[in-house]
């Protein structure tokens, strides 16, 4: 089983390596017709092709500019948004006026965890063997909207040791099979993969109770990620 899985976004469309913008176009055309979810497709495989386009249309073109074509980047999704919403009564006219609230205090005391599973789609009769290809957690905090508010509390410093120490001990776990974890722009972000869904779910009820004991509070999403059969044979 493959726990570091990327998808080359040339395989998805099913261009080669020197094609143009035009077949580009072309390719991704063709697979939106077959997997966009107004004529039944699955959605996050038309997720991926947008991506998967999205990175081969920015490649020609700095290629067309500097005259040298950078690596293409895995057609991952990008990650999960935590950004505020609109204002209320946006379209008034005192909407530019309009100031979004001063975070709280349990904003800033909530982890936020989010589990993802990715795997083929194998509900084909034919298909068979394990279809999984990565389950993975990634805890995060404190939201991207509130780091450039961490100064306005003074118990920030100690929260983010806190965070650090949860993920820590999660980490040395057996069950564990792979892990990293990094603090940029103010932000901690860890990563955690496990063998199978089962154990990634122990994984963060054990994070809630760890969390719960020095008074955060885990707020949890979940993703499941079903890629369509015929990627795993690369056509």
């Amino acid at each position: 089983m493959n726990h570091h899985f990327s998808l080359d976004p040339r395989t998805i469309l099913g261009v080669g390596p020197g094609a143009t913008e035009e077949e580009i176009d072309r390719a991704f055309r063709a697979k939106s017709k077959k997997y966009h979810p107004d004529v039944g497709g699955d959605e996050w495989a038309f997720r991926m092709v947008q991506r998967a386009h999205e990175i081969l249309t920015a490649t020609v073109e700095m290629t067309s500019r500097n005259g040298f074509a950078p690596a293409a980047s895995p057609a991952s999704p990008p990650p999960p948004s935590w950004a505020p919403g609109p204002p209320p009564d946006s379209s008034s006219s005192s909407a530019s006026s309009w100031t979004p609230p001063p975070p709280s205090r349990a904003e800033f005391r909530t982890v936020d965890a989010e589990l993802i599973w990715i795997r083929f789609d194998l509900r084909a009769a034919e298909a068979a063997g394990d279809s999984t290809l990565s389950v993975c957690v990634v805890v995060s905090w404190p939201r991207t909207s509130l780091v450039k508010h961490s100064a306005e509390f003074p118990d920030s410093a100690g929260t983010l040791h806190e965070v650090i120490e949860a993920f820590e001990h999660l980490r040395s776990k057996d069950q564990v099979q792979g892990s990293r974890s990094r603090i940029e722009d103010g932000q901690f972000v860890g990563w955690l993969s496990y063998p199978n869904v089962v154990q990634a779910q122990m994984g963060v009820e054990s994070l809630r109770d760890i969390l719960a004991g020095r008074d955060l509070h885990l707020s949890l999403q979940t993703r499941d990620e079903p890629l369509p059969t015929e990627w795993l044979a690369g056509r």
